[in-house]
């Protein structure tokens, strides 16, 4: 199957849940990359945003498809740590047991849509070597029609988010590139 819109749509990372349904994360030019209708965010912020997309477990339709970006370049690490092959579509999408999604980013977007919740609200806007970066960490629900929390994570660098793992208790760990 195709998916995609009119743009550049690039999956970055997939998984399948307990049903063998496909979770695909990646990074949109598209202003019509498809969405379902309970979409958490239904067009594109601008630029590039990350999407996810949920596909049924025969790829006939789509179970959730969402943008999730601000104004900027989200889903791609535009820094200059770039020196392997595909660093600058790193990222990761994971699951929980109750299949609510897990994605670890980056993003140049000041109004990337963290929550009120989040464990950083404030966006790195110091520009190094031409770029302004954090890494993006959120979890929505498994129909990605909601945004539970979404949160910056990065210093006065720019900085990159590459993995993703949750503990038994749903502690979320991450990994990445700090003041790239």
């Amino acid at each position: 199957s195709y998916l995609g819109g009119e743009g550049s749509d690039l999956p970055h990372s997939i998984i399948t849940d307990f049903n063998q349904r496909l979770y695909v994360y990646g990074s949109s030019s598209s202003n019509d990359y498809p969405v379902t209708d309970n979409a958490y965010q239904g067009a594109n912020g601008g630029g590039t945003d990350i999407v996810i997309s949920i596909l049924s477990t025969d790829g006939t339709e789509l179970v959730g498809s969402s943008y999730f970006g601000g104004n900027e370049s989200d889903g791609i690490n535009s820094s200059n740590e770039n020196s392997n092959y595909g660093d600058s579509f790193r990222g990761e999408i994971i699951l929980d047991g109750q299949t609510n999604v897990y994605v670890v980013s980056s993003t140049s977007s000041p109004d990337f849509p963290v929550t009120g919740n989040a464990f950083d609200q404030t966006y790195n806007d110091q520009i190094i070597d031409g770029i302004a970066q954090d890494a993006v960490i959120l979890k929505s629900n498994s129909d990605l029609s909601v945004l539970f929390w979404a949160t910056y994570l990065g210093g006065d660098d720019a900085d990159i988010g590459n993995g993703i793992r949750l503990d038994d208790e749903q502690n979320v760990y991450v990994t990445g590139t700090a003041g790239a």
